[in-house]
């Protein structure tokens, strides 16, 4: 009876840890809500070696003001995309590679950083000229990454 006891003991514990697993996050899809030029609050400059730059800004609040995808760049101009992130469970924190595929900058052509959405909500990725060195024209393209899957692309065309 006592072996019996604790066997059913074992099985029960063993079921409960099994239940207390977490569900796997499920992407379906990112949808494109916004894109162009806006404006940033709040911003914040880290270091970033995966950059051509070297750095990495975080803000507080965006605003796009114009839908395009022709970008006539200035100093402090940031242009982005804005997307939802549609999957499940909602509310849980799904992990993406943002990269800005772009003519060469200090000899790179592309910057990326790792980014958290929550499924279910909208996110933000932008880039901002900071630097003169920045201003290069041609085609820019940004994309959100699953690991080895590409989500969602946009491509910008930056003129002088």
């Amino acid at each position: 009876m006592r072996t019996a006891l604790f066997f059913a003991s074992i099985i029960l514990m063993l079921s409960s840890c099994a239940s207390m697993q977490s569900t796997p996050i499920q992407i379906n899809n990112l949808q494109l809500l916004d894109y162009g030029l806006l404006n940033i609050s709040g911003k914040k400059t880290i270091d970033k070696s995966t950059t051509a730059t070297g750095k990495h800004n975080v803000v507080d609040g965006i605003e796009f003001y114009n839908k395009t995808t022709d970008i006539f760049p200035n100093l402090k101009d940031t242009f982005g995309i804005k997307y939802q992130v549609n999957g499940t469970p909602e509310g849980k924190i799904a992990k993406f590679t943002f990269k800005v595929l772009h003519p060469p900058i200090k000899g790179r052509t592309m910057s990326t950083a790792k980014v958290k959405a929550t499924v279910g909500s909208w996110r933000a990725d932008f880039y901002t000229f900071d630097e003169k060195y920045e201003l290069v024209e041609g085609e820019w393209k940004m994309q959100i990454w699953d690991k080895n899957q590409m989500l969602l692309e946009k491509t910008f065309t930056v003129k002088k």
